[in-house]
Parts: structure tokens; C-alpha cells; sequence
């Protein structure tokens, strides 16, 4: 059975969600503004009802997707005696998991803003890097062969040190 090391789960703080639902519903109370005028009012705004309602659906429906989205995203770490196993939803639909064997070098530091604006993008930095964070300042950049990186957040970065110290002891 494996030891575990260390153990994290970020999300984004509910106020996102928050922040997604409100202004995507601030959109929509000119729609609702029009059908009441047009249908219970009855004034003839010259505007087909059936097309502001699909219009309407569509745009609850993706309001809908993004408050989801919003409160699904999250970034799981575990490090134990035999690797490190992450999960970054929604970009990864399934846990990932970097053998012991295959690290090469760590460096835990703070996370600096091109790496921010590369994980953004989404594209990976030009110098090989996937960056997976979502609170947090620090960062364990993990270093495989051939010069391939892995960039994790944190928010604990003495633990997550100490931790990775543990796994590239074990032998």
C-alpha cells in the first residue's frame, strides 16, 4: 500500500459562480423585458416571440453550462510513495499520474505571471511546460527527461516541499 505524502484538492471560490450567474441573468432581462411587453402587455413590439424564445433558451442553457463549469473546476494533487497523481477537470476528464521513476528534478517556487498567462491560452509555454493551478501563489515545477515540465499549484508550499522530498527518497 502506498503512503501518502501530501494532498490537495483547489477549487474556485464559490463567488465565481456567483459572478457567472448574475451577470449571465443581467443578460437576459431585456429578452424577458420584450416578451412581457409583447405577450402579456400585449404592445406590438414588431419582434417574432418564437425567436426571442429560442434565443432566450440557448442563452440559459449556456448560462446554465458556465455556472457548472465554473463550480466543477477544480485541481486534485496526491503525492505518494510510488508518484504523483493530479486531476484537472475539466481540462483532463481522468486523473493523470507521474511515476516516481520518470522525475528527473522539483523546484517549488511562486508561479509567475507569463505562466499564468500561458495556462490562459492553453497552448503550453515554449519551453514545454503544462501549467495546472488554480489558487494559490506557489507552484511545484516538476522536470521530466528530455527537458518536459509539469508546472502544479499549491497552496501549501512547505508541505508539498517536505513532500516531495519524501518521494524521491523512497527507493
Amino acid at each position: 500500500m502506498d503512503r501518502i505524502f501530501y494532498e490537495e484538492r483547489q477549487r474556485l471560490s464559490p463567488i465565481w459562480a456567483w459572478v457567472v450567474a448574475v451577470v449571465g441573468l443581467g443578460m437576459t432581462f431585456p429578452l424577458f423585458r420584450l416578451l412581457y411587453l409583447q405577450v402579456i402587455l400585449e404592445e406590438n413590439m414588431g419582434i417574432d416571440v418564437k425567436k426571442i424564445g429560442i434565443v432566450l433558451f440557448f442563452l440559459i442553457v449556456t448560462l446554465a453550462f458556465l455556472v457548472w463549469l465554473t463550480a466543477a473546476y477544480k485541481l486534485d494533487v496526491k503525492i505518494d510513495s510510488s508518484g504523483i497523481r493530479y486531476h484537472y477537470f475539466p481540462h483532463h476528464y481522468h486523473p493523470k499520474r507521474i511515476e516516481r521513476q520518470t522525475i528527473v528534478g522539483y523546484e517549488v517556487r511562486e508561479i509567475q505571471l507569463s505562466e499564468l498567462i500561458q495556462m490562459n491560452k492553453r497552448l503550453g509555454t515554449p519551453d514545454n511546460k503544462q501549467v495546472c493551478t488554480i489558487s494559490g501563489k506557489a507552484v511545484v515545477d516538476i522536470t521530466f527527461a528530455a527537458d518536459q515540465h509539469i508546472v502544479l499549484g499549491t497552496t501549501n508550499k512547505d508541505s508539498i516541499r517536505w513532500a516531495m522530498k519524501k518521494l524521491l527518497e523512497t527507493s
